[in-house]
């Protein structure tokens, strides 16, 4: 579902993901698929 409500928490959701990688509170990492441990118990 798609509504007005549901666009504004995305919205703030992604100004808050935005603000806390700016600060360097957190960092996106790139990682291969084959060395992604949780990858292999999600596909059980």
């Amino acid at each position: 579902m798609f509504n007005r409500k549901s666009r504004h928490f995305i919205r703030c959701r992604y100004n808050i993901v935005r603000e806390l990688l700016s600060s360097e509170i957190i960092t996106i990492n790139c990682m291969k698929s084959k060395d992604n441990m949780l990858d292999l118990l999600t596909k059980l």
